[in-house]
């Protein structure tokens, strides 16, 4: 029963964290202002540990793992924009 206070108790609306990466490792984000600081460290610390041969690679992953809200907001970038050089930074707020 003492040990039962050291585990945190999370709130009933945070997922696990299964739940917000994808099989590859990217944060899932689907436009929540709560989560947002949480993906864009995430993200932000994926596209800075790529090699610039490799940024591209990524830009479809993070695409790919947009949901909800900022799927949309992805779409509306369109995949001609989001697949140019400077694509990456569109992600980017």
């Amino acid at each position: 029963m003492a040990l039962q206070g050291l585990y945190p108790v999370l709130p009933d609306d945070v997922q696990h964290r299964s739940d917000t990466m994808t099989k590859t490792g990217y944060p899932i984000y689907d436009g929540n202002p709560a989560m947002f600081s949480e993906w864009e460290f995430r993200t932000m610390l994926k596209i800075k540990t790529t090699k610039p041969e490799d940024k591209d690679k990524i830009c479809s992953s993070l695409v790919e793992a947009l949901h909800g809200k900022a799927a949309s907001v992805a779409q509306d970038i369109g995949t001609d924009e989001l697949a140019k050089e400077k694509g990456l930074s569109l992600i980017h707020i």
